[in-house]
């Protein structure tokens, strides 16, 4: 599957991203980095905005489509609306994506939206607080963007860790106020 994103991201082609093994929900996408665990995605909503990034293990990934109508759709979107693919404000260091994404939440306070055990009803969003070799600590809002306590999550049990989306940035306004 490796080789499959490194080409996808060399092509700078949108993609779509499953990790639902009914294919009920995916994300669409231009590939930014890939390393041998993970890959970091620029997303756009259907009606071809920017959604932000998400870093997700690659084994979480069940497949991957290039071409679909969809996308084709998302592209002409895209073009119309002056919309241009973003490239990752995450600055990549040798250990990896993952690494670099936790150092980059960590080091700008921004929201983020972690999936755990790839399961996307298993997920929560906040801020992150601490990030440990085996484990991260963060400060949990609910859907209000109200705080809700800190949860500590196994770093091997997460799948995704998405930010700058519409989601974290609509929590980002709500909190604010």
């Amino acid at each position: 599957m490796k080789q499959i994103f490194e080409q996808r991201k060399s092509q700078g082609v949108l993609c779509e991203i499953y990790c639902d093994a009914d294919f009920s929900k995916f994300s669409a996408g231009i590939i930014q980095a890939v390393d041998d665990g993970w890959i970091l995605m620029s997303s756009f909503t259907p009606e071809g905005k920017p959604d932000g990034y998400f870093c997700n293990h690659i084994e979480a990934v069940c497949r991957v489509n290039t071409d679909t109508v969809y996308l084709k759709n998302l592209q002409k979107l895209m073009r119309e609306t002056g919309t241009r693919p973003m490239l990752s404000p995450v600055p990549l260091r040798k250990d990896g994506i993952f690494p670099s994404v936790l150092q980059y939440l960590l080091e700008t306070k921004k929201i983020c939206t972690v999936e755990i055990l790839d399961d996307s009803d298993l997920t929560l969003s906040g801020i992150l607080r601490e990030w440990r070799d085996d484990c991260l600590l963060i400060d949990t809002l609910d859907a209000q963007g109200r705080k809700d306590g800190l949860s500590v999550l196994k770093t091997e049990d997460i799948s995704c860790v998405s930010f700058d989306g519409e989601a974290e940035q609509q929590l980002k306004i709500i909190t604010d106020k």
